[in-house]
C-alpha cells in the first residue's frame, strides 16, 4: 500500500492477523484526556456514524479493525475485516477516519517527521521535480502582480520554503529583485541551480526554517513571503520564527496558505493574528482566483521598525 496518510496503521482481525505500515502519531490534549479515564486494558475506538461523522466508546479486548499508535497508546478505527490483506472497502474507510481525526485535531504528526517528510518528500503530492512544470508558473506571476500593486518600495525579497526556486526566479527575471531562500531540502537546492541558474548565487539557507531564519540580519530584506509553506509548520516549532519573520522583513510580508482546511500535514492559522503581535499591520487581504489556491488566503502586511 502507497498512501501518505497511512502510517503505522495495523490491521488486526479476530484470527490475530495483521498488516501496516510504520509511523507514529502525538496525541492532543483532548485525546491525552480521553486516555486518562481509561483502564489499564481498555482502549478507545472510533468508528463512523451513519450522518458521516465520528463516534467513539471504550473497547476492552482486542477488536478487529485497524490500531493506530498515538504517541504510547493505540486507538482502534473500526472498520472489520476478516481477510489476512484489508479489502480496498476497509483501508479507504480506515483513512477516512483517520483524515477526519486528524481534521478534528485528536493527534498530529510528530514534528520531527514532518521536516523528515519535507527533506526530500518521495510521493506524487510534493516531488520537488514537479514545481518546475508550466501548469505552475500562474503562481508566479500572481504573486508578482501582488508585490507591483501592494508593495512598490520592495526591491528584494526573500522566500520562506523556496523548493526549486520557481517564485524566486520569477521575481528576478520579472522584478529585477534581489531574491533569496530558506528550503529545508537540499535535493530542491540542487535542483535549483541547475533549472535555475540566473539565481544559482543567490544566497540559500538550507535546513529548518525555525533555525536558519534566526541567523538573518534584521530588515535584510524589503519583503519576506510564503506560499503554501507556513501551513505547514508544525505547532512545536518555536514561536520565535514568527518574529524571526517580522524581525527580517524590511517592508512587507506576504502569506499566501490554507487557511481552511486541516491535514496530516496542515495546520490552519490566520496569520494576521500571528503576526499582528510582532508589529505586522494587515494591509491587504484577499481570495485568490487561481484554482490550485482553493481554500487559500492572501494576506499583505506592513512592517515599521522602531529604533
Amino acid at each position: 500500500m502507497k498512501n501518505p496518510f497511512l502510517k503505522r496503521l495495523y490491521l488486526f482481525n479476530r484470527n490475530g492477523t495483521h498488516w501496516g505500515i510504520d509511523y507514529c502519531f502525538e496525541p492532543s490534549d483532548k485525546l491525552n484526556s480521553l486516555f486518562e479515564g481509561l483502564k489499564a486494558h481498555q482502549q478507545l475506538s472510533f468508528v463512523p456514524t451513519p450522518e458521516g461523522g465520528i463516534d467513539w466508546k471504550i473497547v476492552e479486548d482486542e477488536p478487529p479493525g485497524w490500531r493506530l499508535h498515538v504517541g504510547s497508546r493505540v486507538v482502534y478505527l473500526l472498520v472489520e475485516s476478516t481477510t489476512p490483506r484489508p479489502p480496498r472497502e476497509a483501508v479507504a474507510l480506515a483513512g477516512k477516519l483517520h483524515l477526519q481525526l486528524l481534521a478534528m485535531r485528536l493527534y498530529n504528526c510528530q514534528h520531527n517527521d514532518i521536516l523528515e517528510y519535507w527533506r526530500k518528500p518521495d510521493d506524487e503530492f510534493n516531488r520537488a521535480e514537479d514545481y518546475a512544470a508550466a501548469g505552475a508558473l500562474d503562481r508566479s506571476i500572481y504573486l508578482a502582480e501582488l508585490i507591483k500593486v501592494h508593495c512598490p518600495a520592495a526591491r528584494s525579497a526573500l522566500e520562506v520554503g523556496c523548493n526549486i526556486g520557481r517564485n524566486l526566479n520569477h521575481l528576478h527575471e520579472r522584478l529585477d529583485f534581489e531574491v533569496a531562500g530558506i528550503e529545508i531540502s537540499g535535493h530542491a537546492l540542487e535542483l535549483l541551480k541547475t533549472t535555475y541558474p540566473s539565481i544559482a548565487d543567490a544566497e540559500l539557507y538550507e535546513g529548518d526554517a525555525a533555525e536558519r531564519i534566526s541567523e538573518i540580519a534584521d530588515h535584510r530584506y524589503d519583503l519576506v513571503y510564503s506560499m503554501a509553506v507556513l501551513m505547514h509548520i508544525h505547532p512545536d516549532a518555536p514561536a520565535s520564527l514568527w518574529e524571526n519573520i517580522v524581525r527580517v522583513a524590511g517592508r512587507y510580508i506576504i502569506t499566501i496558505e490554507n487557511e481552511s482546511l486541516n491535514s496530516d500535514r496542515n495546520w490552519v492559522r490566520n496569520y494576521e493574528e500571528v503576526f499582528g503581535p510582532f508589529g505586522a499591520i494587515q494591509i491587504h487581504t484577499e481570495i485568490p482566483t487561481i484554482p490550485a489556491f482553493g481554500g487559500y488566503r492572501t494576506r499583505i502586511f506592513s512592517v515599521s521598525h522602531r529604533t
